[in-house]
């Protein structure tokens, strides 16, 4: 399964896929959970969309279904990553306290979770969706 977020970022126009096993599937019994990201720009000249590896040039991007928003680095934002939530069902646990959310470093291609798994969960108990909040000079 394909997630598909659209950012503005630096004045280019990024595009964030993110890849979910399904909960299915033998590997991640949990329910689904990202196992890649990538990103894209789009070449307006030549209408289409070109994959970038390995640099957000000194950017972070928060990605989640409500919102999507880039941040130059500072205040413990960290350069080259992305920064991503997922909505938690509420009938299952999650392993990790905010389910399948986390950060993703676009240069070494590795995950972190947002919070420690010793944490206690956070479920959601409405149909809305966990969401960024940003200072209103950012």
């Amino acid at each position: 399964m394909v997630e598909l977020y659209l950012v503005e970022s630096g004045g280019k126009l990024l595009m964030v896929k993110r890849w979910l096993r399904h909960p299915w599937m033998p590997c991640f019994p949990e329910g689904r959970r990202t196992f890649c990201l990538q990103v894209w720009e789009a070449d307006m000249s030549e209408g289409q969309w070109k994959k970038l590896d390995g640099s957000l040039e000194g950017r972070a991007l928060f990605v989640s279904r409500p919102c999507s928003k880039s941040l130059p680095v500072g205040h413990g934002v960290r350069e080259d990553c992305i920064y991503f939530l997922k909505k938690l069902y509420v009938w299952r646990k999650p392993k990790a306290p905010l389910g399948d959310s986390g950060l993703y470093n676009v240069r070494d291609k590795t995950f972190t979770p947002l919070l420690r798994e010793s944490m206690p969960s956070l479920p959601w108990k409405s149909g809305r969706f966990p969401s960024w909040f940003f200072h209103a000079q950012v």
